[in-house]
């Protein structure tokens, strides 16, 4: 093979060096003309939600020495802490960029991580979308792409600088899955990489397993059309996805840990399921074992199929019942049922119907596209692929408005192929179609035609379209709020759920709840302290040695149970009632933040 055949043209190869050369130009731009550069009036601005935040926490006791196998979060919740449910994974790449930063000499290796990983992750889902496209649209256009694709994944502030909690990578890699497992190139190669790709997305969270589910059935309809010419590419796909499980179990887990059955993060749980439905996928499709089986592009992975869910069934129930029903019904009314993020696309309506235009508009201009394609285009099995990951993940986003992330990125991809395609075709003859079609398929365009739609009907946006509504998050979180807090001697902090990220982030005290359900028991006691009698406050905090008790009234969490529980013990505190076994710090009781003593 000589130089020029190596070289080859544009995405000719599994990957070339132009593909990465566009991906990294490409969010080169977007972080310097797409990035918001306003943060946060707070102490510690470079982060960019309390999830980040937390992921830093964690990053940092793992480089001060805090074991590899050591899930638990050790200031979160009552002693000995929170087992958390985060992957090392993604800390492992945050943490090497915080010593690279170190070694190089800048101010802050965290700063200098918080940069570079949002972007880092968006080269390789830009990666992943490029050489995807290239090879199912057959052309060498990247203009759709970038723009399509590029604002789908961009829109929501996954990518940005400060992003580095687990969403953006999660999303990088659900895109490689999408180009993976369509049809192109040698499907051996693809699916063995989509094997490894769909365990590591299982190994950092329970949020892929959509686009996992979603992926196994796209293998699944290329092997009912295509069949006799898939069934290597299959077994290769069951055995990469049972040895890198595997291995990710082993480097992951601690012995103490490898009977722990955990339902959202690696355990033995996955390991059984994943593990052993790749070797059965493997053995069941070897060429004897296919012979005997009637139908067997169909009926060889069903059987796999059965058995998983027999097994899932009778071994993990739990893992396959409602993952918030043990969730108590207090602690789900003044917390879980405020979470936006968590909510279904009927709340979104109610709350903010204009958002769920901005959000869904290219999903629902994407299915009409791909229906077309099935009956039309002779692109029928890529349309096929395409419409089950957009299926699988819109139904997520109605269930759950946080996966928009990846429903949209799917929405992205899909469009960048299919305008591509027009654009080689219909857009070289009437430009002005190519442009139009390039413009109505951006997540961007449509972000920018409701807000002037509502402008021009003289409508007032609803609470999530407007971002000034955010604002009062940060109102409790200003340098000299945290110069107090640190003032203090190391204790154990109850406040509300929703600061407790910035209080372990900020300060080195414990922190009683935070926005996390394997806290269940810390979150519920924090909500009980403030909706309850003094006694039950004070019974609550001596029991549990809590030494500080920190309210801001105006923050969301506190409003509402304010609003619905004005006689509680934080309205009764709030109102001037001091009990004896609590000590005002008086420089707090004049700011939002207002913090006391317990005696």
């Amino acid at each position: 093979m000589d130089n020029a055949e190596l070289s080859g043209s544009f995405g000719r190869r599994f990957f070339n060096w132009k593909i990465l050369a566009v991906a990294l130009l490409a969010t080169l731009v977007f972080a310097l003309v797409f990035s918001n550069n306003a943060k946060p009036n707070d102490a510690n601005d470079f982060l960019n939600s309390t999830d980040d935040m937390v992921r830093m926490v964690i990053v940092r006791d793992w480089l001060a020495g805090q074991s590899w196998f050591d899930p638990i979060l050790h200031r979160l919740g009552f002693e000995p802490g929170t087992v958390m449910h985060w992957s090392r994974l993604v800390d492992l790449p945050i943490g090497l960029l915080i010593s690279i930063g170190h070694f190089f000499g800048f101010e802050s290796g965290e700063r200098f991580a918080a940069a570079v990983w949002p972007l880092a992750t968006f080269v390789l889902a830009l990666t992943g979308l490029l050489t995807g496209v290239r090879h199912t649209s057959g052309s060498d256009n990247v203009i759709p792409s970038l723009i399509i694709g590029g604002f789908a994944l961009w829109t929501w502030g996954s990518f940005e600088a400060g992003a580095i909690d687990h969403h953006n990578i999660q999303t990088a890699l659900a895109i490689w899955v999408v180009a993976l497992v369509l049809p192109w190139g040698n499907a051996i190669v693809n699916f063995r990489m989509a094997g490894i790709v769909m365990a590591i997305l299982l190994a950092i969270g329970l949020e892929s397993l959509p686009i996992v589910i979603a992926g196994a059935l796209a293998i699944l309809l290329r092997l009912v059309v295509e069949r006799d010419t898939l069934y290597d590419a299959v077994r290769q796909f069951g055995l990469s996805l049972a040895v890198t499980i595997t291995l990710l179990f082993f480097a992951l887990i601690g012995p103490q840990n490898y009977a722990q059955t955990y339902c959202d993060s690696l355990s033995l749980f996955h390991l059984v399921c994943a593990g052993a439905g790749g070797v059965l996928l493997y053995s069941i499709m070897h060429p004897r074992v296919r012979a005997i089986l009637p139908m067997p592009f169909f009926t060889a992975p069903a059987i796999a199929g059965v058995v998983i869910i027999a097994i899932a069934l009778v071994y993990f129930p739990n893992c396959l019942a409602d993952p918030v029903a043990g969730i108590d019904p207090v602690l789900r009314h003044f917390w879980l049922d405020a979470i936006i993020e968590a909510q279904n696309v009927f709340k979104i309506i109610a709350l903010d119907p204009w958002l769920l235009v901005f959000q869904h508009a290219i999903t629902v201009i994407a299915f009409g596209a791909l229906i077309w394609m099935l009956l039309k285009s002779e692109q029928r099995l890529i349309a096929g692929v395409l419409l089950i990951f957009l299926t699988v993940t819109t139904a997520v986003t109605l269930f759950q408005i946080r996966g928009i992330l990846q429903s949209v990125a799917v929405a992205g991809f899909a469009l960048s192929n299919i305008v591509t395609k027009f654009m080689e075709g219909t857009g070289k003859e009437k430009p002005i179609l190519g442009i139009t079609a390039l413009v109505i398929c951006c997540n961007e365009f449509w972000k920018y035609f409701v807000i002037t739609l509502l402008t021009l009907l003289e409508v007032n946006p609803g609470p999530l379209m407007n971002q000034s509504a955010f604002k009062i998050e940060v109102i409790c979180r200003t340098p000299e709020d945290l110069k107090t807090l640190n003032a203090e001697k190391p204790g154990f902090i109850a406040a509300a759920n929703g600061l407790g990220a910035w209080l372990l982030y900020s300060t080195h005290h414990r922190i009683l709840a935070g926005p996390y359900h394997r806290n269940g028991e810390g979150n519920l006691a924090s909500v009980n302290i403030m909706i309850g009698s003094e006694e039950q406050a004070h019974k609550i905090m001596r029991e549990g040695g809590v030494t500080l008790f920190a309210a801001c009234p105006q923050f969301v969490d506190e409003e509402q149970i304010l609003r619905e529980v004005p006689n509680g013990f934080l309205g009764q505190l709030l109102a001037g009632k001091t009990p004896d076994w609590l000590e005002p710090v008086e420089s707090t009781m004049d700011k939002p933040l207002k913090l006391w003593r317990v005696r």
